[in-house]
């Protein structure tokens, strides 16, 4: 299933598989030759000779007919004389397992890119083929006659007209059905790709503002109709990057445009922190099966990795994957409604929770998830998740607690598959955060995090190891690596002394939140 997930292998693949049912020269030679579909496997009928080693959709296909097919033979070879009823046989077997090619299934379950642009259009014209060639056999063998030098008789006329008329109906309907399937997915709401280097700058364009008399300092997005000498934006010192190559963007880095938009003030809320987003994954232009993904069909889902400071060689480790533990724990299934607790995946690395100042990034993506409207996203950092909705709830808005029951926030523990990334998902509509009372709640709430020694001593430290040096180790010459966090660390005070601070994260000290725990 996850062999090809590039289109042109998965056409390849499909070609191969299919073939002959998907060449308009391929199946008529096969169908109306011959005994090709009858006699499909050497030595023997497809009906009692064993499945070949590497068998293709038509081997399949004929063993699932095979008792449909065996009456049928039984009942042409007593009513035809040879040659006819053994080549109205092997037409009626083509056309029937070329009806049941599954267009639909290769799309939901296979590739649905593949299946939408390529496989349709040519099962279609292989259906066209199909019609036209049984009326043509409607000509051959009736007109014709038995080929043997005497006419045929009426009951042969009959049986052969009124089974070549079945088929054509049933090429018909079938080709009906694919284009209606064509026709539905062409309809589908447009979805557009935006490359990253798009992407940054569509962010860059709009910058977040702060404004006002030194006393009543406010923030929003956008530079100030009335802008004065003490407005200053807020510099963003991250980017957008895509990941992988050319040929996975031009097929499955597709999205509505006003996904589009909530995944622009994502990136710029992470990036404006200082860190830098990577793009894993959208979707395809027309929907359909999004190799390896499960889900990524609508046009409104978002993978994404991210780094640790501004630097894209700093990307944040992959965390132990996690698998669920029904019936203990606080984390609820909704599908099953049972409550689960996440356990470690023996063999994987310690890891399960970030850290220090990867643990400062993760909340950031987080926030900004929410924030901007990316408000169910999945991950398995269970710890930090529940750490940022708090943050967000007390701060901005009740409504952003990751509680049972509310819909503005929904963080999902997903430990096995999203240990490695976070996928975002965009709703109907998407409600964004962003306004100007809360983001200047945002601002000055981030002066005060940035003047507390717990949260610099907490967060703005290197990535935390499993095996720190030893106290008596002698001192070596900081890594390249090291030296991108410190200079990240001081810049991050830098932009605090300056009244410039990185909006996120929202950050309470723990004295505050017990404060807060125990009063609710």
């Amino acid at each position: 299933m996850d062999a090809y997930k590039e289109t042109e292998d998965a056409v390849t693949f499909l070609d191969g598989f299919f073939a002959p049912l998907l060449s308009p020269d391929g199946f008529h030679v096969a169908a109306r030759t011959g005994d090709r579909f009858l006699r499909r496997y050497p030595g023997g009928t497809a009906l009692t000779s064993q499945v070949p080693g590497d068998p293709v959709y038509v081997d399949y296909a004929l063993r699932a007919f095979t008792g449909t097919f065996m009456e049928l033979d039984e009942a042409l070879g007593s009513a035809l004389a040879p040659p006819l009823g053994s080549r109205l046989a092997n037409f009626v077997a083509g056309v029937v397992v070329l009806c049941s090619v599954p267009v639909r299934i290769a799309y939901h379950h296979f590739h649905g890119t593949a299946a939408y642009t390529v496989i349709a259009d040519r099962h279609v014209k292989v259906l066209a083929r199909a019609r036209a060639s049984a009326r043509g056999a409607h000509a051959e063998m009736v007109l014709g006659g038995s080929g043997s030098g005497r006419a045929l008789s009426s009951d042969e006329e009959y049986l052969l007209v009124t089974t070549l008329d079945v088929l054509q109906s049933m090429a018909g309907t079938k080709l009906d059905s694919v284009t209606r399937f064509q026709q539905h997915k062409a309809n589908l709401p447009p979805r557009t790709r935006v490359p990253a280097a798009e992407l940054a700058q569509r962010m860059r364009a709009r910058e977040f503002w702060v404004h006002g008399p030194p006393d009543n300092r406010q923030a929003q997005l956008g530079k100030p109709s009335n802008a004065g000498p003490e407005d200053k934006p807020l510099p963003y010192y991250g980017t957008v990057i895509d990941a992988d190559g050319e040929r996975l963007h031009a097929r499955s880095f597709h999205a509505l445009p006003e996904s589009w938009q909530v995944f622009e003030n994502f990136c710029r809320l992470v990036c404006q922190a200082g860190f830098t987003v990577y793009v894993n994954a959208c979707s395809n232009a027309h929907g359909g099966r999004h190799p390896k993904h499960v889900t990524h069909r609508e046009g409104v889902e978002f993978d994404v990795d991210w780094t640790f400071t501004s630097n894209p060689s700093d990307k944040v480790r992959n965390l132990a994957r996690r698998r669920k533990k029904y019936g203990t724990g606080i984390f609820r299934d909704v599908e099953r409604d049972q409550y689960f607790s996440l356990e470690p995946v023996p063999g994987d690395p310690e890891l399960h929770s970030h850290r220090n100042i990867e643990a400062l990034s993760a909340l950031v993506v987080f926030q900004a998830a929410a924030l901007s409207g990316l408000h169910r996203y999945l991950y398995s950092d269970v710890e930090n998740m529940i750490l940022a909705a708090e943050y967000l709830g007390w701060v901005v808005d009740q409504r952003l607690f990751a509680e049972v029951g509310r819909k503005a926030n929904i963080p999902v523990a997903e430990g096995a598959n999203h240990a490695n990334h976070l996928h975002g998902e965009v709703p109907s509509p998407a409600t964004s955060r962003l306004d100007d009372a809360a983001l200047t709640t945002i601002f000055h709430q981030a002066l005060a995090r940035d003047g507390h020694k717990e949260f610099s001593s907490t967060y703005l430290l290197p990535p935390w190891s499993a095996h720190p040096p030893k106290a008596d180790e002698e001192e070596k010459e900081p890594t390249p690596q090291e030296k991108r966090v410190a200079a990240f660390i001081q810049l991050w005070a830098e932009r605090a002394a300056a009244g410039l601070p990185a909006l996120l994260p929202i950050w309470l000290p723990t004295e505050e939140l017990e404060r807060r725990w125990l009063a609710e």
